[in-house]
């Protein structure tokens, strides 16, 4: 393992409408992640304008580079169909290093 404390991943949840794949490829397509999973069929319960409510959702997790960071938020509020999108980054400490470097080539850094 390597270290690897330039690389993140962003996980962002969604209803399971097809936008989570259109965000996916966009991301991909922009150079903005170098792989996106989409994890279907998760419960989510949360507090909303003053009611608990339950949503089925996805969570779509994003691996990039911190230097792609402000550009995916802000790809992200323009496509997503939530007010509020959740989007949180996590610094990823090691990566094996034939995957972070096949990051690198893909994300052009």
């Amino acid at each position: 393992m390597e270290k690897a404390e330039d690389f993140r991943i962003v996980f962002v949840s969604i209803d399971g409408s097809p936008k989570q794949r259109q965000i996916a490829r966009h991301l991909i397509e922009k150079k903005l992640a170098a792989c996106v999973s989409i994890f279907p069929n998760i419960e989510s319960i949360y507090e909303w304008e003053g009611k608990i409510e339950n949503s089925n959702e996805s969570i779509m997790m994003i691996k990039t580079h911190e230097s792609k960071l402000e550009a995916i938020e802000n790809e992200i509020k323009l496509l997503h169909n939530y007010e509020t999108p959740e989007i949180i980054s996590i610094n990823i400490n090691e990566s094996s290093f034939n995957y972070m470097n096949w990051m690198k080539e893909i994300l052009k850094i």
